[in-house]
């Protein structure tokens, strides 16, 4: 668990670092456009954690030691096409938006689509490390990443004219070399080469995939599609100091993202209803004590982060802290479900929260604008924790 919160924080921490960065270099009007594509990179990674990453983690741990090899050479060609698609959707995306004259639209589609892709590439082969090697591998190469992101980021800034687009090229861009690494050791280390088809990759993924796929649309909506009709009723400048708020508490949301490939193994191995509530009352009590120290330095560090920008929304990062909380409790209960394979139940939640995420967006963001935004994720969050608790007492 030690090498995964390092693993997780270095990747997580130097993303946030040069967000922050970015957000106090740009105008709140180019930043606000980085903040729209960030949407779009947002709905691929939930889609890519829930259709493929899932079933990926749990399909690992029943491959015959006889196969390892070519199971990792099938997850290599079944990434490079997905990279190749990606591209070529994004290239024809960028074309129709050009003629449409909206080429900022085209920029943002491509960074999304593209970029995006390169770093969910790289999510997947860390989580691997999990499975087949050691976290300790994965924060090996988080400080290749590291490095690389640090220089490449000082060299744009000391010899060019930086544009939000620019963050793209430095995420996806260090995404791929981190990646062909850590495929490169998998390759190396395993043995096996009984065959395993794309085939059969791709049988097991479809039983998670048509429910994950659903899920994952829903989850995002529930978050990012309530933060795109702020900025359409609110407009550019809103957004992105919503959006700066927000970044503030990517650290915590990376450690969930930990924790969640934890949990969906913890529970794979030891699906008791001890383990349940011994899992979420130790993650309740840690969530508690951060959620305190939220509240009371939430205003200092937005004014020492961005340098006195975007003070005015910092009311919004302890509520934002209470939403990532909510959101962990909820993930316990569904991945208790869908390690017992009640995966219309774990996946249930995510589902009826974006119905009351976007029902309630619609409401209050016209008269109340960042504060209706935030309301309205919150009590989405609070509905699917009592949703998911009531659910795994019943499919328990």
């Amino acid at each position: 668990m030690a090498w995964l919160m390092a693993d997780q924080g270095i990747f997580a921490g130097t993303n946030f670092i040069i967000n922050i960065l970015f957000a106090r270099w740009l105008l709140p009007v180019d930043y606000g456009m980085f903040a729209v594509s960030f949407s779009g990179y947002l709905l691929l990674s939930v889609l890519h954690f829930g259709a493929v990453l899932e079933p990926i983690l749990v399909q690992s741990a029943q491959v015959e030691a006889g196969r390892l090899r070519s199971y990792i050479v099938v997850l290599i060609v079944a990434h490079v096409l997905m990279l190749a698609g990606m591209g070529v959707l994004s290239g024809v995306s960028f074309a129709v938006a050009t003629l449409l004259d909206a080429p900022e639209v085209g920029w943002t589609i491509i960074g999304a689509g593209f970029g995006g892709s390169l770093m969910v590439t790289l999510l997947t082969a860390r989580r691997l490390c999990l499975v087949f090697l050691s976290t300790r591998v994965s924060a090996l190469i988080g400080i290749l990443y590291l490095a690389s992101v640090v220089v490449t980021t000082y060299l744009i800034h000391r010899y060019g004219r930086v544009s939000w687009f620019d963050l793209w090229l430095v995420m996806g861009g260090c995404s791929l070399p981190c990646s062909a690494v850590i495929f490169a050791l998998l390759y190396t280390s395993l043995r096996g080469d009984l065959p395993y088809g794309l085939g059969e990759l791709c049988r097991f993924q479809w039983q998670y995939a048509r429910y994950g796929f659903a899920a994952a649309i829903c989850s995002w909506f529930r978050v990012d599609g309530v933060l795109l009709l702020l900025a359409r009723l609110a407009g550019l400048e809103v957004i992105a100091e919503t959006r700066a708020i927000l970044n503030i508490a990517n650290p915590l949301v990376n450690i969930n993202g930990a924790l969640t490939t934890s949990w969906l193994v913890t529970f794979s191995r030891n699906r008791s209803w001890k383990q349940l509530w011994q899992t979420a009352l130790i993650y309740c009590a840690a969530a508690t004590l951060a959620l305190i120290i939220a509240f009371e330095i939430a205003t200092p560090l937005v004014r020492w982060v961005y340098g006195g920008r975007y003070l005015e929304g910092a009311w919004l990062l302890p509520l934002y802290c209470v939403v990532v909380a909510l959101n962990g409790v909820e993930t316990i209960f569904t991945h208790f479900l869908k390690a017992l394979r009640q995966l219309r139940r774990g996946y249930a939640p995510q589902i009826i929260g974006t119905a009351v995420s976007i029902g309630f967006g619609f409401l209050l963001i016209p008269s109340m604008a960042e504060a209706g935004a935030i309301c309205a994720i919150l009590v989405s969050f609070l509905v699917s924790v009592i949703l998911a608790i009531s659910l795994a007492r019943v499919g328990r």
